[in-house]
Protein backbone atom coordinates (compact mmCIF):
# COMPACT_ATOMS: atom_id res chain seq x y z
CA UNK A 1 0.00 0.00 0.00
CA UNK A 2 1.15 3.45 -1.20
CA UNK A 3 0.17 7.04 0.25
CA UNK A 4 0.36 9.80 -1.60
CA UNK A 5 -0.12 13.49 -0.42
CA UNK A 6 -1.82 15.63 -3.02
CA UNK A 7 -0.63 19.55 -3.64
CA UNK A 8 -2.50 22.16 -1.42
CA UNK A 9 -6.12 22.85 -1.22
CA UNK A 10 -6.94 26.54 -1.93
CA UNK A 11 -10.03 28.41 -1.26
CA UNK A 12 -10.73 31.22 -3.12
CA UNK A 13 -7.36 31.57 -3.83
CA UNK A 14 -5.60 30.92 -0.94
CA UNK A 15 -4.06 27.85 0.65
CA UNK A 16 -6.47 26.61 3.72
CA UNK A 17 -5.33 26.20 6.85
CA UNK A 18 -6.24 26.86 10.11
CA UNK A 19 -4.44 30.39 10.31
CA UNK A 20 -6.31 31.51 7.68
CA UNK A 21 -9.61 30.57 9.35
CA UNK A 22 -10.85 29.22 5.96
CA UNK A 23 -10.73 25.69 6.37
CA UNK A 24 -14.37 23.36 6.46
CA UNK A 25 -14.57 20.48 8.17
CA UNK A 26 -16.62 17.06 7.60
CA UNK A 27 -19.09 18.30 10.42
CA UNK A 28 -19.57 21.70 8.55
CA UNK A 29 -20.08 19.45 5.47
CA UNK A 30 -22.84 17.36 7.98
CA UNK A 31 -24.29 20.60 8.88
CA UNK A 32 -24.95 21.49 5.35
CA UNK A 33 -26.09 18.57 4.23
CA UNK A 34 -23.38 17.49 1.98
CA UNK A 35 -22.23 13.94 1.89
CA UNK A 36 -19.04 13.85 2.76
CA UNK A 37 -18.18 11.74 -0.05
CA UNK A 38 -19.21 14.59 -2.16
CA UNK A 39 -15.51 15.93 -0.87
CA UNK A 40 -14.03 12.42 -1.81
CA UNK A 41 -15.45 12.64 -5.12
CA UNK A 42 -14.60 15.92 -5.69
CA UNK A 43 -10.88 14.94 -5.13
CA UNK A 44 -11.26 11.95 -7.90
CA UNK A 45 -11.34 15.52 -9.99
CA UNK A 46 -8.30 16.69 -9.42
CA UNK A 47 -5.07 15.33 -10.35
CA UNK A 48 -3.05 14.90 -7.16
CA UNK A 49 -0.24 17.15 -8.57
CA UNK A 50 -2.39 19.71 -9.05
CA UNK A 51 -3.99 22.50 -6.30
CA UNK A 52 -7.49 21.47 -5.86
CA UNK A 53 -9.18 24.96 -6.03
CA UNK A 54 -12.00 24.44 -3.28
CA UNK A 55 -14.83 25.89 -2.54
CA UNK A 56 -18.35 24.93 -1.50
CA UNK A 57 -20.13 25.79 -4.97
CA UNK A 58 -17.89 23.31 -6.16
CA UNK A 59 -18.66 20.88 -3.65
CA UNK A 60 -22.18 21.25 -4.45
CA UNK A 61 -21.54 20.49 -8.34
CA UNK A 62 -19.77 17.43 -7.15
CA UNK A 63 -22.58 16.31 -4.47
CA UNK A 64 -25.03 16.72 -7.35
CA UNK A 65 -22.73 14.78 -9.85
CA UNK A 66 -22.22 12.01 -7.13
CA UNK A 67 -26.38 11.80 -6.73
CA UNK A 68 -26.21 11.42 -10.42
CA UNK A 69 -23.96 9.11 -10.43
CA UNK A 70 -26.21 7.01 -7.57
CA UNK A 71 -29.24 7.53 -9.74
CA UNK A 72 -27.64 5.49 -12.19
CA UNK A 73 -26.50 2.85 -10.30
CA UNK A 74 -30.05 2.53 -8.58
CA UNK A 75 -31.69 2.69 -12.71
CA UNK A 76 -29.13 -0.27 -13.59
CA UNK A 77 -29.54 -2.26 -10.45
CA UNK A 78 -33.14 -2.04 -9.85
CA UNK A 79 -35.30 -1.66 -13.29
CA UNK A 80 -31.78 -3.35 -16.16
CA UNK A 81 -32.46 -2.27 -19.86
CA UNK A 82 -30.93 -3.95 -22.63
CA UNK A 83 -29.60 -7.92 -23.25
CA UNK A 84 -26.06 -8.88 -22.30
CA UNK A 85 -23.85 -7.67 -25.27
CA UNK A 86 -21.35 -10.90 -24.52
CA UNK A 87 -18.29 -8.28 -25.47
CA UNK A 88 -15.27 -8.75 -22.93
CA UNK A 89 -15.94 -5.46 -20.34
CA UNK A 90 -12.35 -5.74 -18.83
CA UNK A 91 -10.69 -5.03 -22.53
CA UNK A 92 -13.82 -2.75 -23.61
CA UNK A 93 -13.81 -0.54 -20.32
CA UNK A 94 -11.68 -1.75 -17.27
CA UNK A 95 -8.29 -2.03 -19.32
CA UNK A 96 -8.83 1.20 -20.38
CA UNK A 97 -9.48 2.61 -16.54
CA UNK A 98 -6.61 1.28 -15.03
CA UNK A 99 -4.00 2.03 -17.71
CA UNK A 100 -5.11 5.48 -16.35
CA UNK A 101 -4.88 4.29 -13.12
CA UNK A 102 -0.97 3.55 -14.42
CA UNK A 103 -0.17 7.07 -16.00
CA UNK A 104 0.67 8.68 -12.78
CA UNK A 105 -2.16 7.92 -10.83
CA UNK A 106 -4.60 9.94 -13.28
CA UNK A 107 -7.72 9.57 -11.63
CA UNK A 108 -9.70 12.44 -13.82
CA UNK A 109 -8.80 10.14 -16.45
CA UNK A 110 -10.55 7.06 -15.02
CA UNK A 111 -13.73 8.43 -14.29
CA UNK A 112 -14.08 10.36 -17.42
CA UNK A 113 -13.65 6.48 -18.77
CA UNK A 114 -16.30 5.66 -16.65
CA UNK A 115 -18.23 8.44 -17.83
CA UNK A 116 -18.20 7.37 -21.40
CA UNK A 117 -19.08 3.94 -20.45
CA UNK A 118 -22.19 4.83 -19.06
CA UNK A 119 -24.03 6.17 -21.96
CA UNK A 120 -22.50 3.01 -24.03
CA UNK A 121 -24.90 1.68 -26.19
CA UNK A 122 -22.90 -1.19 -27.24
CA UNK A 123 -23.52 -3.44 -23.75
CA UNK A 124 -26.66 -3.35 -21.05
CA UNK A 125 -27.50 -1.62 -17.80
CA UNK A 126 -26.31 -4.89 -15.77
CA UNK A 127 -23.14 -4.38 -17.66
CA UNK A 128 -22.39 -1.12 -16.85
CA UNK A 129 -22.95 -1.78 -13.50
CA UNK A 130 -20.39 -4.77 -13.44
CA UNK A 131 -17.81 -2.19 -14.58
CA UNK A 132 -18.59 0.79 -12.11
CA UNK A 133 -19.08 -1.54 -8.96
CA UNK A 134 -15.35 -3.36 -9.92
CA UNK A 135 -13.83 0.33 -10.69
CA UNK A 136 -15.57 1.82 -7.34
CA UNK A 137 -12.93 -1.02 -5.27
CA UNK A 138 -10.57 1.67 -6.44
CA UNK A 139 -12.75 4.92 -6.32
CA UNK A 140 -14.06 4.38 -3.19
CA UNK A 141 -17.64 5.94 -3.65
CA UNK A 142 -19.52 2.93 -1.68
CA UNK A 143 -21.54 2.31 -4.92
CA UNK A 144 -22.24 -1.22 -3.52
CA UNK A 145 -24.25 0.14 -0.91
CA UNK A 146 -26.57 1.51 -3.61
CA UNK A 147 -26.76 -0.69 -5.75
CA UNK A 148 -28.34 -2.93 -2.97
CA UNK A 149 -30.31 -0.45 -1.66
CA UNK A 150 -33.87 -1.85 -2.78
CA UNK A 151 -32.46 -5.35 -1.81
CA UNK A 152 -31.98 -4.27 1.30
CA UNK A 153 -35.25 -1.71 2.17
CA UNK A 154 -36.82 -3.02 5.10
CA UNK A 155 -39.82 -5.49 3.96
CA UNK A 156 -42.75 -2.72 4.80
CA UNK A 157 -41.26 -0.21 2.65
CA UNK A 158 -40.96 -2.71 -0.09
CA UNK A 159 -44.35 -3.92 0.31
CA UNK A 160 -45.55 -0.33 0.38
CA UNK A 161 -43.50 0.05 -2.93
CA UNK A 162 -45.21 -2.79 -4.74
CA UNK A 163 -49.00 -1.11 -3.66
CA UNK A 164 -48.29 1.91 -4.80
CA UNK A 165 -46.89 0.95 -7.79
CA UNK A 166 -49.95 -1.66 -8.23
CA UNK A 167 -51.88 1.66 -7.67
CA UNK A 168 -50.66 3.57 -10.37
CA UNK A 169 -50.88 1.08 -13.06
CA UNK A 170 -54.80 1.05 -11.53
CA UNK A 171 -54.37 4.82 -12.05
CA UNK A 172 -56.08 5.13 -8.26
CA UNK A 173 -53.53 8.18 -8.08
CA UNK A 174 -55.19 8.91 -4.60
CA UNK A 175 -53.99 5.65 -3.51
CA UNK A 176 -50.82 5.45 -4.80
CA UNK A 177 -49.79 9.33 -3.27
CA UNK A 178 -51.20 8.41 0.41
CA UNK A 179 -48.83 5.18 0.31
CA UNK A 180 -45.95 7.68 0.08
CA UNK A 181 -46.22 8.23 3.92
CA UNK A 182 -45.29 4.07 4.63
CA UNK A 183 -41.83 4.85 2.92
CA UNK A 184 -40.29 5.79 5.97
CA UNK A 185 -36.53 7.17 5.13
CA UNK A 186 -36.64 6.23 1.42
CA UNK A 187 -37.94 7.98 -1.37
CA UNK A 188 -39.81 6.26 -4.46
CA UNK A 189 -39.60 8.38 -7.89
CA UNK A 190 -42.26 6.66 -10.32
CA UNK A 191 -40.42 5.74 -14.20
CA UNK A 192 -43.82 5.22 -16.02
CA UNK A 193 -46.87 3.28 -14.67
CA UNK A 194 -45.54 0.25 -13.56
CA UNK A 195 -41.97 0.31 -12.77
CA UNK A 196 -40.22 2.65 -9.83
CA UNK A 197 -36.86 3.54 -8.12
CA UNK A 198 -36.17 3.22 -4.89
CA UNK A 199 -33.41 5.07 -3.02
CA UNK A 200 -32.40 6.05 0.33
CA UNK A 201 -33.58 9.48 1.31
CA UNK A 202 -30.95 10.58 2.99
CA UNK A 203 -28.29 9.24 0.20
CA UNK A 204 -29.97 12.14 -2.45
CA UNK A 205 -29.55 15.65 -2.50
CA UNK A 206 -31.61 17.66 -0.72
CA UNK A 207 -33.52 20.62 -2.59
CA UNK A 208 -32.22 24.15 -1.45
CA UNK A 209 -34.60 26.46 -0.21
CA UNK A 210 -33.17 29.42 -1.36
CA UNK A 211 -30.13 30.12 -4.54
CA UNK A 212 -26.93 30.52 -2.35
CA UNK A 213 -23.48 31.57 -3.10
CA UNK A 214 -20.08 30.11 -1.78
CA UNK A 215 -17.96 33.31 -2.78
CA UNK A 216 -18.46 37.07 -3.13
CA UNK A 217 -17.48 36.79 -7.10
CA UNK A 218 -20.61 35.03 -7.57
CA UNK A 219 -22.75 38.07 -7.14
CA UNK A 220 -23.30 40.33 -10.32
CA UNK A 221 -20.16 42.58 -10.55
CA UNK A 222 -21.07 46.22 -12.14
CA UNK A 223 -18.28 47.78 -10.68
CA UNK A 224 -17.52 48.82 -14.39
CA UNK A 225 -20.99 50.49 -15.07
CA UNK A 226 -21.42 53.77 -14.68
CA UNK A 227 -23.20 54.75 -11.16
CA UNK A 228 -27.23 55.01 -11.52
CA UNK A 229 -28.34 55.73 -7.87
CA UNK A 230 -27.49 58.17 -5.51
CA UNK A 231 -26.54 55.60 -2.72
CA UNK A 232 -25.82 51.77 -1.93
CA UNK A 233 -25.89 50.81 1.44
CA UNK A 234 -24.44 47.44 2.37
CA UNK A 235 -24.86 45.66 5.24
CA UNK A 236 -22.85 42.33 5.87
CA UNK A 237 -25.06 40.31 8.20
CA UNK A 238 -24.48 37.16 10.45
CA UNK A 239 -27.35 35.67 12.59
CA UNK A 240 -28.84 38.06 14.55
CA UNK A 241 -32.09 38.84 12.75
CA UNK A 242 -33.43 41.19 15.06
CA UNK A 243 -30.64 43.07 14.40
CA UNK A 244 -30.86 43.40 10.60
CA UNK A 245 -34.62 44.61 10.95
CA UNK A 246 -33.48 47.33 13.69
CA UNK A 247 -30.58 48.12 11.06
CA UNK A 248 -32.87 48.30 7.92
CA UNK A 249 -35.40 50.36 9.33
CA UNK A 250 -33.23 53.05 10.50
CA UNK A 251 -31.82 53.00 7.15
CA UNK A 252 -35.22 53.28 5.01
CA UNK A 253 -36.43 55.87 7.34
CA UNK A 254 -33.92 58.06 5.93
CA UNK A 255 -32.38 56.58 2.91
CA UNK A 256 -32.77 58.83 -0.59
CA UNK A 257 -35.47 58.01 -2.62
CA UNK A 258 -33.26 56.72 -5.39
CA UNK A 259 -31.03 54.55 -2.85
CA UNK A 260 -30.57 51.03 -2.92
CA UNK A 261 -29.89 48.53 -0.04
CA UNK A 262 -28.06 45.60 -0.35
CA UNK A 263 -27.96 42.64 2.19
CA UNK A 264 -24.90 39.67 2.20
CA UNK A 265 -25.74 37.27 4.37
CA UNK A 266 -22.47 35.53 5.39
CA UNK A 267 -23.69 32.28 6.52
CA UNK A 268 -26.09 32.55 8.90
CA UNK A 269 -28.21 29.35 9.87
CA UNK A 270 -31.13 28.69 7.89
CA UNK A 271 -34.06 30.11 10.42
CA UNK A 272 -32.07 33.33 10.44
CA UNK A 273 -32.05 33.48 6.66
CA UNK A 274 -35.64 32.67 6.38
CA UNK A 275 -35.89 35.49 8.54
CA UNK A 276 -33.69 38.01 6.95
CA UNK A 277 -35.32 36.99 3.52
CA UNK A 278 -38.33 37.70 4.73
CA UNK A 279 -37.26 41.51 6.09
CA UNK A 280 -35.62 42.04 2.76
CA UNK A 281 -39.16 41.08 0.96
CA UNK A 282 -41.02 44.10 3.01
CA UNK A 283 -39.25 46.67 0.47
CA UNK A 284 -38.51 46.83 -3.09
CA UNK A 285 -35.30 48.99 -2.09
CA UNK A 286 -33.92 45.67 -0.21
CA UNK A 287 -32.06 42.65 -2.28
CA UNK A 288 -30.36 39.78 -0.20
CA UNK A 289 -27.68 37.46 -1.33
CA UNK A 290 -26.94 34.44 0.73
CA UNK A 291 -23.92 32.60 1.37
CA UNK A 292 -23.72 28.82 2.59
CA UNK A 293 -20.94 29.89 4.56
CA UNK A 294 -18.44 32.33 6.44
CA UNK A 295 -17.06 34.63 3.37
CA UNK A 296 -15.06 36.57 5.47
CA UNK A 297 -15.37 40.48 6.27
CA UNK A 298 -13.36 41.48 3.38
CA UNK A 299 -14.71 38.83 0.73
CA UNK A 300 -17.85 40.31 1.84
CA UNK A 301 -17.85 43.61 1.54
CA UNK A 302 -16.35 43.36 -1.56
CA UNK A 303 -19.43 41.14 -2.82
CA UNK A 304 -21.09 44.63 -1.76
CA UNK A 305 -18.83 46.67 -4.19
CA UNK A 306 -19.72 44.39 -6.62
CA UNK A 307 -23.35 44.79 -6.64
CA UNK A 308 -23.52 48.80 -6.04
CA UNK A 309 -24.89 50.93 -7.95
CA UNK A 310 -24.46 54.13 -6.05
CA UNK A 311 -21.90 56.92 -6.08
CA UNK A 312 -21.72 56.53 -2.95
CA UNK A 313 -21.45 53.38 -0.76
CA UNK A 314 -22.51 53.73 2.49
CA UNK A 315 -21.16 50.10 4.34
CA UNK A 316 -23.05 49.08 7.45
CA UNK A 317 -22.71 46.95 10.30
CA UNK A 318 -26.23 45.57 11.91
CA UNK A 319 -25.36 46.57 15.04
CA UNK A 320 -26.00 50.41 14.03
CA UNK A 321 -29.25 51.88 14.19
CA UNK A 322 -29.52 55.55 12.06
CA UNK A 323 -31.46 57.65 14.43
CA UNK A 324 -31.50 61.06 12.35
CA UNK A 325 -30.65 62.18 8.40
CA UNK A 326 -27.12 61.08 8.25
CA UNK A 327 -26.88 61.02 4.46
CA UNK A 328 -26.94 64.63 4.18
CA UNK A 329 -23.79 65.29 6.32
CA UNK A 330 -21.70 62.06 4.30
CA UNK A 331 -23.03 63.73 1.37
CA UNK A 332 -21.91 66.70 1.61
CA UNK A 333 -18.56 66.05 3.68
CA UNK A 334 -18.12 63.80 0.38
CA UNK A 335 -18.90 66.35 -2.35
CA UNK A 336 -15.52 67.37 -1.67
CA UNK A 337 -13.27 65.95 -3.90
CA UNK A 338 -10.28 66.36 -1.13
CA UNK A 339 -12.29 63.89 0.99
CA UNK A 340 -12.40 60.02 0.19
CA UNK A 341 -14.03 58.34 3.33
CA UNK A 342 -16.21 59.60 5.94
CA UNK A 343 -18.48 58.42 9.21
CA UNK A 344 -19.94 58.89 12.69
CA UNK A 345 -16.88 57.49 14.49
CA UNK A 346 -13.40 58.55 14.06
CA UNK A 347 -10.16 57.21 15.21
CA UNK A 348 -6.65 59.59 15.54
CA UNK A 349 -3.39 57.95 16.15
CA UNK A 350 0.27 59.34 16.37
CA UNK A 351 2.03 55.65 15.63
CA UNK A 352 -0.42 53.20 14.50
CA UNK A 353 -0.78 51.40 17.51
CA UNK A 354 -2.68 53.61 19.86
CA UNK A 355 -6.16 54.96 18.82
CA UNK A 356 -8.57 57.21 20.23
CA UNK A 357 -12.17 57.85 19.50
CA UNK A 358 -13.37 60.95 18.02
CA UNK A 359 -16.67 62.01 16.71
CA UNK A 360 -15.62 65.28 14.16
CA UNK A 361 -12.99 66.11 12.09
CA UNK A 362 -10.30 65.13 9.96
CA UNK A 363 -9.20 61.46 11.45
CA UNK A 364 -6.36 58.67 10.81
CA UNK A 365 -9.73 56.53 9.75
CA UNK A 366 -13.19 55.85 10.13
CA UNK A 367 -14.69 52.87 12.09
CA UNK A 368 -16.50 50.26 9.75
CA UNK A 369 -19.37 50.06 11.56
CA UNK A 370 -20.49 53.02 9.63
CA UNK A 371 -18.77 54.49 6.85
CA UNK A 372 -19.15 56.01 3.70
CA UNK A 373 -17.21 56.43 0.48
CA UNK A 374 -17.45 57.67 -2.90
CA UNK A 375 -17.41 54.39 -5.28
CA UNK A 376 -14.46 55.62 -7.36
CA UNK A 377 -12.38 56.00 -3.96
CA UNK A 378 -12.69 52.47 -2.97
CA UNK A 379 -12.13 51.18 -6.38
CA UNK A 380 -9.28 52.97 -6.84
CA UNK A 381 -7.89 51.58 -3.52
CA UNK A 382 -8.48 47.97 -4.58
CA UNK A 383 -11.51 47.66 -2.15
CA UNK A 384 -10.94 45.10 0.86
CA UNK A 385 -8.41 43.23 1.53
CA UNK A 386 -9.50 39.74 1.70
CA UNK A 387 -7.25 38.21 3.74
CA UNK A 388 -8.86 39.88 6.74
CA UNK A 389 -11.39 37.39 7.37
CA UNK A 390 -12.37 39.21 10.63
CA UNK A 391 -14.12 42.27 11.07
CA UNK A 392 -11.94 44.44 13.29
CA UNK A 393 -8.62 46.36 11.54
CA UNK A 394 -10.31 46.05 8.89
CA UNK A 395 -11.11 49.33 8.52
CA UNK A 396 -8.13 50.91 9.72
CA UNK A 397 -6.33 49.41 7.14
CA UNK A 398 -9.06 50.48 4.75
CA UNK A 399 -8.99 54.62 5.77
CA UNK A 400 -4.88 54.14 5.10
CA UNK A 401 -5.32 53.02 2.29
CA UNK A 402 -7.64 56.09 1.56
CA UNK A 403 -5.19 58.57 2.39
CA UNK A 404 -2.29 56.91 1.29
CA UNK A 405 -3.71 57.82 -2.19
CA UNK A 406 -3.90 61.39 -1.05
CA UNK A 407 -7.56 62.09 0.38
CA UNK A 408 -8.49 62.85 3.58
CA UNK A 409 -10.64 60.75 6.16
CA UNK A 410 -13.15 62.55 8.25
CA UNK A 411 -15.39 61.86 11.43
CA UNK A 412 -19.01 64.01 11.66
CA UNK A 413 -22.78 63.60 12.42
CA UNK A 414 -22.66 60.95 15.21
CA UNK A 415 -25.69 62.42 16.52
CA UNK A 416 -27.35 60.81 13.73
CA UNK A 417 -26.93 56.95 14.70
CA UNK A 418 -26.55 55.21 17.35
CA UNK A 419 -24.34 51.98 18.40
CA UNK A 420 -25.72 48.90 20.23
CA UNK A 421 -23.55 45.69 21.24
CA UNK A 422 -22.04 43.72 18.56
CA UNK A 423 -23.01 40.33 18.82
CA UNK A 424 -20.57 38.73 17.14
CA UNK A 425 -17.77 40.46 19.46
CA UNK A 426 -19.52 39.84 22.28
CA UNK A 427 -20.24 35.89 21.63
CA UNK A 428 -16.52 35.27 21.55
CA UNK A 429 -13.97 34.79 24.40
CA UNK A 430 -11.06 36.99 25.08
CA UNK A 431 -8.41 34.72 23.98
CA UNK A 432 -10.27 34.28 20.72
CA UNK A 433 -10.68 38.10 20.33
CA UNK A 434 -7.35 39.20 21.07
CA UNK A 435 -6.37 36.35 18.91
CA UNK A 436 -8.40 37.01 15.64
CA UNK A 437 -7.67 40.94 16.26
CA UNK A 438 -3.86 40.60 16.71
CA UNK A 439 -3.86 39.23 13.40
CA UNK A 440 -5.30 41.39 11.40
CA UNK A 441 -3.36 44.16 13.33
CA UNK A 442 -0.28 42.56 12.19
CA UNK A 443 -0.99 42.56 8.76
CA UNK A 444 -2.06 46.19 9.16
CA UNK A 445 1.16 47.49 11.10
CA UNK A 446 3.08 45.72 8.88
CA UNK A 447 1.66 47.20 5.58
CA UNK A 448 1.12 51.23 6.60
CA UNK A 449 3.70 51.60 9.23
CA UNK A 450 6.27 54.30 7.48
CA UNK A 451 3.89 55.02 5.00
CA UNK A 452 2.03 58.55 4.95
CA UNK A 453 -0.90 57.36 6.65
CA UNK A 454 -1.36 60.31 9.54
CA UNK A 455 -2.98 63.85 9.79
CA UNK A 456 -0.27 66.29 8.43
CA UNK A 457 -0.03 68.83 11.10
CA UNK A 458 0.03 65.43 14.24
CA UNK A 459 2.71 63.58 12.29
Amino acid sequence: RHWVHGQHVLADGVKMAKSARNTVTIDDLVELDIDPLAFRYLCLLTHYRTRMQFSLGALRQAAEALDHLRQRVRHWSQIPEGDPSGSSLHDRWLEPFGRALADDLNLPAAIAWLHRCAVDRAISDSERLAVFLEADNVLGLDLASVAAEHAKAPREVVAAVEEHRVARGSRDFQRADDLRAAFGGYRVEDQGAERAVVSRADLRVPARERRTISSAKEVPDRRGDPPTRSWTVGIVTREYPGDVARCIAGVLAFLPADGEVFILDSGSHADAQRRIADIAARDGRIEAYFADRDLGEGAARNGLMRLARGRTLLMMDCSVEITGDLFSPLAGALADDRVGLAGPWGLRTTDLKHFDEVTTGEVEAVQGYCAAARRSVLLEIGGFDERYRFYRNLDIAVSFAVREQGYRVVALAAESARRHPHRVWESLSEDERLKRSRRNFDRMYRRFHGKNVLVAERS
